[in-house]
């Protein structure tokens, strides 16, 4: 058997990388025109709304929940010329819809309460929507920012008045013939931070709609009771607002009608930063007699009350191995705050213990006699008057083991043509982390021939700077190709990839595919393989163990039957072929494509590799066995389709007995359903996958224009989801291919090497599924010595793609162009990397989560 990688034979491919920033370039903004007018003007029924606020009324009827009904607002958004803006609404009843800058009305809107994009001019239809809570009687407001490239924005204030029906009613005082209070309002004016003394309104139910009719009033039918909800003009739960309910005559405390509704105001609870602050209280009767109202609440509250704690939102998050205090400025509103501060875990401190704000506040952690664990605390901030709100910061430690850890690297090449890379990153920002890389041939022996390391390279054994990276290459010499496997051992923090590269002297691209390093072996795993059409499926194993593995492999086809092979993999041994030749069933037709199950009595290391039919490869992931599950949602983290560029999804089901249904939907950047490109080629968006089969789903590329976003694959959470990006430029023969998994778990701190030098190009997709933004910290630390700092957000359920040269300039300055990006967020986010060489060719690549 030849143990060689594959020879695939790459066919001419001019460095048109460049074109890839198209599909990885949704810029997040455009450059300023300077000198150009663009401010954005907003009408209303054809004159200017002049910051004032677009007001919708709507009724609600608590026994029937579906006729909450209104009429839309529409509004027109003008410039001069016209510009790029974003919208941004803020409410939770909030929706809206883009409609054409002629619509005199709403009909047929599509609205939406994410985050949109749209140039002036257009219309903005404006609604309200209850979503799976109903919306109780009341006043309640929101807004639209309107972002353009050009110009500051424009905030459009919005009310929504929910007027009630029913059979309840609030009378202030109650007489048979008074009309319902109907949202009246009740006023206060605080001098201190005491409760303030209640004001009262009637409560009654009438056994009709007619507040002419008879209230009700049997105390003893428990479907009559009364309920309470105080809310912020935002909708949010309002704590400031203390109610009871009392019985008119005796003043005992009652939960039915005939009832006093007394209101109270506690200063202490009210939202900090502001004077005035109104809010609802809306009451509301069970059935028969079904009906709710609501009185409005305004209060002027004392200067006090605007003295509130101002920090940066957390939590903090530290790594140990690494620094182990950060900084930051406590301040207020307001007036400045005397305060006490207190940590309630005896890892975590923080001083000055006491001040006065604004405060420069250092918090440490203290990782000795810890074990390796995420631990968290909380500091808590107090005002040693007890004016303000106390403020809460959580912290978040994770302690990570800095013993020396053996990993194995599955599969290493160097030589004709081919060479290995491996990539180093040291997440501990204050020490340096040691590591060791030993090469063995197929038998296990030291290697002796190859693996000369190319200039510039680091070396076999060192140390990684902290917060940094070293990056080893062969040179790839001789017209053997020499293969084996190798180790690394390094604290268990490091993060490794190995780049896996082909270059054909005769032709000017290298290939390239990148495969992680896994901390253990696999006992049990799943293989897509095709070798239809010219592709070709090779598999690498490596038993680094003392004891032989004896493998069996069950081949399913996607056509039809199986097949069983068994054979021995023995010890610190390694075997690399094409399935076909392996296992030649897989090169007869109808047996070409399926997946191969591959169990082991010990675990071993795998790495696969997809040659396509135009000679490029790439690298790729097997999928663990599982069984059943529960359906989860898996991000994949972007998509891309047209002018070249594809995006191919492998859907693998390591179920042996069941079928695994699945849906998959793609995003455009703002997180809707794509609505442009992504037709298929082959597969369908929704389907089921067969017992230990696979389904493959892969857009056609068409038109001129590359449209990209994410997806959401929903499926059993066994599911393995291969996601292969693929570039095929008409005028050159070959596809270029980059690999990545979907996955249903984020992360919120990772580290992300560069290199942008020599003609080379990094570039990363992020993308936020979440419903809160994500406020995103990154420190870049260069090769060559010193780091900037920088930060930005990314909008819920928000997709962005960008090269670091565009998105952080220096990057490509000399003496910052490679180095290592560490990436801070307070949400989830899913991020996905590419390399492009110097030659053209690209391939995704791993990144080190922390």
């Amino acid at each position: 058997m030849n143990n060689q990688p594959m020879q695939a034979n790459p066919t001419v491919f001019t460095p048109a990388f460049m074109r890839f920033f198209v599909f990885i370039l949704p810029l997040l903004s455009s450059a300023p025109v300077f000198g150009q007018s663009s401010a954005l003007t907003v009408l209303l029924n054809g004159a200017s709304l002049g910051g004032n606020a677009v007001t919708l009324p709507y009724n609600t009827d608590r026994a029937n929940p579906s006729a909450f009904s209104g009429t839309p607002q529409l509004i027109q958004v003008r410039s001069t010329p016209p510009v790029n803006f974003t919208v941004t609404p803020v409410g939770s009843w909030l929706v809206y819809a883009l409609v054409s800058p002629t619509a005199t009305d709403c009909t047929g809107a599509n609205y939406t309460s994410r985050q949109l994009t749209s140039t002036t001019p257009v219309g903005i239809c404006i609604a309200a929507t209850q979503g799976s809570t109903p919306i109780l009687p009341g006043y309640y407001t929101g807004t639209l920012t309107l972002g353009a490239t050009v110009g500051p924005p424009v905030t459009v204030p919005l009310q929504l008045n929910v007027f009630p029906t029913g059979y309840l009613q609030l009378t202030m005082p109650y007489s048979p013939n008074q009309q319902s209070f109907n949202g009246g309002a009740l006023s206060y004016s605080l001098t201190g931070s005491a409760v303030s003394p209640a004001q009262s309104v009637h409560v009654n139910v009438f056994n009709n709609n007619s507040v002419n009719s008879t209230p009700y009033t049997d105390s003893n039918d428990q479907k009559e009771q009364l309920s309470i909800s105080g809310m912020n003009s935002d909708g949010t739960n309002a704590a400031w607002l203390v109610t009871t309910l009392t019985n008119p005559t005796t003043g005992a405390p009652t939960q039915s009608s005939p009832a006093l509704l007394n209101i109270s105001v506690d200063p202490t609870l009210a939202p900090s930063g502001t004077q005035n602050i109104s809010g609802t209280v809306s009451i509301s009767s069970g059935g028969p007699f079904i009906g709710s109202d609501f009185v409005r609440v305004n209060v002027a509250l004392p200067q006090a009350a605007l003295t509130q704690f101002s920090a940066p939102s957390g939590p903090i998050n530290f790594t140990s191995p690494g620094a182990n205090s950060q900084s930051f400025t406590l301040a207020s509103t307001g007036a400045p705050i005397s305060f006490s501060a207190a940590s309630d875990s005896p890892w975590l401190t923080v001083t000055p213990a006491t001040g006065t704000t604004p405060q420069q506040i250092t918090v440490t952690v203290n990782p000795s006699g810890l074990q390796p664990n995420v631990y968290t605390g909380t500091l808590t901030f107090s005002d040693t008057t007890g004016a303000a709100t106390p403020l809460t910061i959580g912290v978040m430690l994770t302690v990570n083991s800095t013993s020396p850890v053996t990993r194995t690297i599955a599969h290493v090449a160097d030589g004709n043509s081919f060479t290995t890379t491996w990539i180093l990153s040291n997440p501990d920002t204050v020490n340096p982390s040691s590591y060791t890389i030993a090469l063995f041939d197929e038998g296990g022996n030291p290697q002796t021939q190859g693996f000369q390391l190319a200039a510039g390279s680091g070396a076999l054994s060192g140390n990684i700077p902290p917060g940094g990276q070293v990056v080893i290459r062969t040179q790839g010499l001789g017209t053997q190709t020499i293969s084996g496997w190798a180790t690394l051992t390094a604290a268990p923090q490091v993060g490794a990839s190995v780049i896996y590269g082909q270059k054909i002297p005769s032709l000017p691209s290298i290939q390239e595919g990148t495969a992680v390093v896994p901390p253990l072996g696999i006992n049990h795993f799943f293989l897509p393989f095709d070798n239809t059409n010219g592709a070709v499926t090779a598999l690498a194993l490596t038993n680094s163990s003392t004891a032989a593995a004896n493998i069996t492999v069950i081949l399913r086809y996607t056509g039809g039957g199986s097949d069983t092979v068994s054979f021995t993999l023995p010890s610190r041994t390694h075997q690399a072929f094409a399935l076909s030749a392996k296992f030649p069933t897989t090169g007869q037709a109808g047996h070409q494509n399926g997946v191969a199950e591959i169990s082991s009595n010990i675990g071993i290391f795998a790495v696969a590799f997809r040659f396509n039919y135009t000679g490029g490869f790439t690298a790729f992931n097997v999928i663990p066995a599982a069984t059943s599950a529960a359906s989860i949602t898996q991000i994949v983290p972007h998509a891309a389709d047209g002018n070249a560029f594809t995006t191919t999804l492998i859907l693998t089901n390591p179920d042996i007995m069941d079928p695994a249904p699945y849906t998959l939907r793609f995003d455009d950047n703002n997180g809707n359903p794509q609505t442009q490109a992504f037709a298929l080629a082959t597969g369908a968006l929704s389907g089921t996958i067969p017992p230990g089969g696979s389904v493959t789903i892969a857009t056609s590329g068409q038109g001129s224009q590359t449209i990209s976003g994410w997806a959401e694959l929903t499926a059993p959470s066994q599911v393995g989801a291969n996601v292969i990006y693929g570039q095929k430029i008409p005028a050159l023969p070959s596809l270029q291919e980059g690999t990545t998994l979907a996955t249903a778990t984020g992360t919120r701190h990772f580290f992300l090497p560069f290199d942008n030098s020599n003609g080379a190009v990094t570039s990363m997709a992020l993308t936020n599924p979440g419903s809160a933004p994500a406020h995103i910290g990154v420190v870049l630390r260069y090769d060559a010595g010193g780091s900037d700092s920088t930060s930005f957000t990314l909008g819920s359920r928000s997709h962005q793609a960008f090269t670091l040269a565009s998105q952080f300039p220096t990057t490509s300055q000399p003496g910052h162009q490679t180095g290592v990006a560490e990436f801070t967020s307070d949400v989830d986010v899913f991020p996905v990397a590419f390399r492009f060489n110097s030659t053209g060719a690209f391939t995704a690549f791993g990144i080190n989560q922390q």
